[in-house]
């Protein structure tokens, strides 16, 4: 038998508030790297809309750096939706492209900006 997946859900304050039954695991491969930036003042003030965004494409956050000399956060981690690179290759760059759509969803596209 396959257990059940469940996620728990827990509160800023450390109370777990129930479990979610079928919630889906995060990447299961390491392989899908990427890189993209955010510029500090949509950080700022669209904040919990970048994390629901990251969360749709199931982004796993491994580095986030703010850079000052662009004014702006740089994000590297793991997500289906980047392409495989190879031990050792540079990350590439990508674009997260956000369009709201007249029928009230977002929609997000990942383009590949770098080619190494």
């Amino acid at each position: 038998m396959t257990p059940k997946i469940t996620q728990e859900k827990t509160m800023s304050n450390g109370k777990i508030i129930g479990n979610v039954p079928g919630a889906r695991p995060a990447p299961t491969t390491t392989k899908r790297l990427g890189r993209f930036f955010v510029s500090t003042a949509i950080f700022i003030h669209h904040g919990v809309n970048i994390a629901e965004t990251l969360a749709h494409i199931r982004f796993l956050p491994v580095r986030v750096e703010h850079r000052a000399d662009m004014d702006a956060f740089e994000m590297s981690g793991i997500s289906e939706q980047f392409d495989e690179v190879t031990y050792g290759a540079v990350v590439p760059m990508y674009e997260l492209q956000i369009r709201n759509h007249d029928d009230g969803k977002e929609y997000v596209k990942v383009v590949r900006k770098s080619k190494e």
